[in-house]
């Protein structure tokens, strides 16, 4: 048996390069590229206009069927899954590193297998993470990345094993909290594959239904039939014009995948469906507005898809991941061959099969060679030699028969029904009342922290699940007298409320009241699901108060009981400073979790073992060392080379090795592009303006720090203070910011940013004062501005499209066509801006020109439905233009050329291409999403698209239409005020 090769070396590709991190901190959701909580971490929304040679490391694991490449410097991401048998890349290893502006901090490439945890296309995606090859049994190799991420504090590990003798790939993920709070999180592999001619996905047998997100209406799903819905195949990606994310709605068989029929290669995955029930197919679809996304994110690679799999069943919903908790993931890529289809995967056997007459022809691949496999249909079975290449036989199909099996060395590898499964459906669920608790966390979760505290507010008096979120949020923030209080009134409310308890303890150690802490510690022993907190809170009582013994006693009674995370770093720690360090470490399985929890991985480090932390681990690490006595051991920790971490500024290592020590901040400490978040890092930089209140650079962080988690009137406090030195047009932007969307000031807030702007603003401080004065109506000052900038950032793509803007409300839709002509403009993940004002700049022309030139006009109106390559755009495969279309119309009638007229009506009334899924109400899966209501915009083109028909004389089409209109609007919020509109269009009225 001969070992995975393993070697390192350089992958050089054609690359846009990434533009500069933006310096102004995402403090809000709706202030980033995907409007989602991301600060700590600094944006990334341009990349450059034409591609240059970019060499990467890469890291090779090849054995005798595959050969797979790594990009550590891409989240580490599995790049290449090339098939050494069929002579084919499994992935989608894009031959161009031309990003999308998707990712959570602006830029993604399409390319590869990547993880994405906690958030999608996440924060790392297009950055360094640490990682380790790992030789492993039998001649295996393993590639093992990790991370801890900033947002949230989580931590992620992602081991991706290929073994010697066997053509699979097998993937473990553990995702972990090694804090002190519950967190919320959102995880799923998302790995990309070519789509080639006639490719299709393949959802098991039970899978009869699909559901996508977003159906007509606001907090819906919509399901398709599976595979054919409504006489169309949908599981054939060029069936699907319009951009679809395809979930699977039962979790009963373990296999889901690909087939390309064109060379018949393909790929399965395979995971326990009840760990791994999400499982989802995504597509950019073939309508031209799908096809503008296959061009824009590859120059050469032509079109992909994305299979994706993970723990949620779809990708609305956010679960809590409990402190100490480690969820793992197990799954396995199984490159197919020469199978003619998939039918059915385990880990072992992949399996197609088609009747032909009164036989069944199977074919069976298997990742490692199994010599002598029966194969039994019934009492029918052949023997047959399984491994990589596929082998083909026939079996006698009889009608008896429940099940294809097949057995190796006594061990059934597979078990297969042949029989249609009966049709199932979704749970339908009691509508749930919604706490103010429960309200608040899901607002918190989404990263709504104004909306969360009001929430909380609004049921702290009667609830403690909402008084005690009102504590942890005032701990989040290092407000240790406030978590008090609030915590205090929920306990008062339900003394075994363990969140509670746990945040009291937590606002008593930051108070450094050891009394209330142990009071607290003990009260959560008593309570079924606050025992582990407890448990940990009395580890670390013991050892700062040096009591090595006691604490390696309950870190171990906390692993017997919860297998927590944080125990072994706990007895890790006791075991060094108790003097038999050496022997715990000679004792410890060979693989400890020291990736996800920044305290083992210290320990570890302090201990003389190769590890190798991230800023972000190395300051938790640093932070927990102090609060057990340990001062010097955490000025070590803070003092090693920290591993890219881009969420963490490595200044601010420096300034907690100064806070551990209790100096002040060396005058050296260089800032880079970054932010700081978290109580620790507030409780950090707070020391740093203690001991020197000079330090504008503590004080500029800490006021972002505080800012990102709601305290908004004391980081003003801050900026205002560090308005006039280097931080001036940052700190001038922020005060801006904070007027504008916490004090409603729009007034104050533009006067700031006017201030900042002249202080050297980047262009986001530019791009905000210019959406901020159009709010103020002062359209006419916009164009001077934003042309002023763009003399400055002539490469920033923001600029020209709000110049574009700016000049249509400052009155000239012609200076705005000019600009959005030929301008080539970057995507944004379902941005449409660039033809939205292309229809608006058309369509004030057309309305001026109507009187005077219906026929200009009507060339207006129908120019304004158009999707001009070079706004970044392209044409869906549905209708969205039927009111342009029909006023078209109207302009050529009054014109005198009913011919024209009669043809723009006809595309009014043709809805296009799309496929009408069925409602299934989100609020079944959340009942926290908020009460169904109308859709005006899909009511609304409804309705011009009626009016269309109605000119045409389609009597019965237009009955159709309004009728389902009708429906629609029943028992739906809102839908009285569209009943006069109905009755209008029923009648042939104009509506407006």
């Amino acid at each position: 048996m001969s070992a995975v090769e393993i070697r390192q070396t350089t992958l050089t590709l054609p690359a846009y390069a990434p533009g500069p991190l933006d310096p102004e901190p995402p403090l809000l959701p709706g202030f980033g590229p995907r409007g989602l909580p991301i600060y700590p971490y600094p944006t990334i929304e341009s990349y450059a206009t034409s591609a240059a040679p970019r060499s990467l490391r890469a890291v090779v694991l090849e054995n005798q069927y595959l050969r797979l490449t790594f990009l550590p410097e891409l989240n580490a991401r599995l790049w290449s899954i090339y098939d050494k048998l069929a002579r084919v890349e499994v992935l989608y290893a894009n031959p161009q590193l031309k990003p999308g502006l998707v990712g959570l901090r602006g830029v993604w490439h399409a390319t590869g297998l990547e993880v994405n945890f906690p958030g999608s296309h996440t924060v790392t995606t297009a950055d360094e993470v640490p990682h380790e090859v790992i030789r492993g049994p039998g001649g295996a190799a393993t590639f093992v990345a990790w991370d801890v991420e900033a947002v949230s504090g989580l931590s992620w590990r992602c081991a991706t094993t290929l073994a010697a003798e066997t053509a699979a790939v097998d993937m473990v993920t553990d995702l972990a909290n090694p804090g002190e709070l519950p967190a919320r999180y959102y995880f799923w592999v998302n790995a990309a594959f070519p789509i080639k001619p006639g490719s299709r996905y393949v959802f098991p047998p039970s899978t009869q239904r699909i559901f996508l997100e977003g159906g007509e209406h606001p907090g819906e799903l919509g399901y398709l039939d599976y595979p054919q819905h409504e006489g169309v195949d949908v599981s054939v990606f060029e069936n699907l014009r319009h951009h679809a994310a395809h979930f699977a709605t039962t979790p009963d068989e373990g296999f889901f995948g690909l087939h390309h029929p064109s060379d018949d290669t393909g790929v399965a995955h395979v995971a326990d469906p009840h760990l791994v029930c999400g499982r989802k197919i995504w597509s950019w679809g073939f309508a031209p507005d799908g096809q503008v996304w296959h061009d824009a994110l590859t120059d050469t690679g032509g079109p992909y898809c994305e299979v994706q799999s993970g723990p949620l069943r779809s990708q609305i919903e956010y679960r809590s991941i409990a402190p100490g908790q480690v969820i793992t993931q197990r799954e396995r890529w199984i490159p197919l061959r020469g199978l003619g289809g998939l039918s059915w995967a385990t880990n072992q056997v992949a399996a197609s099969w088609r009747y032909d007459g009164d036989q069944l022809l199977v074919r069976l691949l298997a990742p490692t060679v199994l010599p002598g496999a029966v194969v039994g249909l019934g009492d029918q079975t052949a023997v047959l030699d399984l491994g990589p290449a596929a082998v083909e036989v026939s079996l006698p199909a009889a009608t008896d028969a429940a099940a294809l099996t097949v057995q190796h060395a006594a061990r059934r590898l597979l078990r297969a029904p042949l029989r249609q499964p009966r049709q199932r459906e979704w749970p339908r669920l009691r509508a749930a009342r919604v706490t103010a608790g429960q309200r608040g966390r899901y607002l918190e979760w989404q990263g709504r922290w104004e909306e969360a505290w009001r929430a909380y507010r609004d049921g702290a008096e009667e609830e403690a699940p909402a008084a005690a979120g009102l504590a942890r949020q005032a701990l989040l923030r290092a407000d240790a007298a406030a978590a008090t209080q609030w915590a205090v009134r929920a306990v008062n409310l339900d003394w075994q409320q363990p969140e509670a308890l746990l945040t009291l303890a937590l606002a008593a150690r930051l108070e450094g009241d050891p009394d209330v802490l142990r009071w607290s510690a003990e009260q959560l022993l008593t309570v079924p699901a606050g025992r582990a907190d407890g448990l940990l809170l009395l580890t670390d009582l013991a050892l700062a108060e040096g009591d090595w013994e006691l604490a390696a006693a309950r870190a171990e009674q906390l692993q017997t009981e919860r297998a927590d995370l944080r125990a072994t770093g706990r007895a890790a720690h006791a075991a060094r400073r108790g003097g038999w360090g050496e022997a715990w470490w000679a004792a410890a399985p060979a693989l400890l979790p020291w990736h996800l929890d920044p305290l083992l991985a210290a320990e570890a480090a302090l201990c003389g073992r190769p590890v190798r932390l991230t800023a972000a681990a190395q300051l938790r690490a640093a932070g927990l060392l102090r609060q057990f006595g340990d001062p010097d051991a955490a000025a070590r920790v803070l003092r090693w080379d920290a591993a890219p971490s881009p969420g963490t500024p490595t200044a601010l290592l420096a300034c907690a090795a100064a806070w551990v020590r209790g100096e002040a901040s060396p005058p050296e400490v260089v800032w880079e592009v970054g932010n700081c978040a978290g109580p620790l890092a507030i409780t950090v930089l707070r020391h740093c303006l203690e001991q020197d209140a000079s330090d504008e650079a503590a004080r500029y962080h800490l006021a972002n720090a505080l800012a990102a988690l709601g305290g908004w009137e004391e980081a003003a406090t801050h900026w205002a203070a560090a308005s006039d030195g280097p931080w001036a047009p940052e700190a001038l932007r922020n005060l801006g910011l904070w007027a504008w969307q916490i004090g409603q000031d729009r007034a104050a807030a533009e006067a700031f940013y006017r201030q900042a702007v002249a202080a050297g603003g980047t262009p986001r401080t530019v791009e905000e004062r210019d959406r901020l004065l159009a709010e103020l109506g002062r359209h006419a000052e916009r164009p001077a501005l934003l042309l002023a900038a763009l003399g400055r950032f002539p490469s920033d793509p923001r600029l020209p499209l709000r110049l574009a803007a700016a000049e249509l409300e400052a009155g000239d839709p012609q200076a705005c066509l000019r600009r959005l002509t030929g301008a080539g403009f970057q995507l944004y993940e379902g941005g449409y801006l660039p033809q939205a004002l292309w229809t608006r700049a058309h369509r004030r022309l057309a309305e001026a020109a109507l009187t005077s030139d219906p026929a200009t006009a009507a060339q207006h109106y129908a120019e304004a439905a158009r999707y001009p390559a070079e706004l970044g755009v392209g044409a869906p495969a549905e209708q969205r233009h039927s009111e342009l279309w029909f006023r078209c119309g109207e302009a050529w009638q009054a014109a005198g050329r009913p011919a024209e007229a009669q043809a723009a009506w006809q595309q009014g009334a043709d809805p296009g291409f799309r496929h009408a899924p069925h409602p299934l109400p989100a609020a079944e899966l959340i009942p926290e999403l908020p009460a169904r209501g109308v859709s005006a915009g899909r009511i609304h083109l409804r309705l011009w698209q009626a009016l269309c028909l109605h000119r045409l004389g389609r009597r019965t089409e237009l009955q159709t239409v309004l009728q389902r209109t009708a429906a629609e609007l029943r028992e739906r919020q809102g839908a009285e005020t569209w009943q006069a509109a109905l009755e209008a269009v029923a009648s042939g009225r104009v509506w407006d």
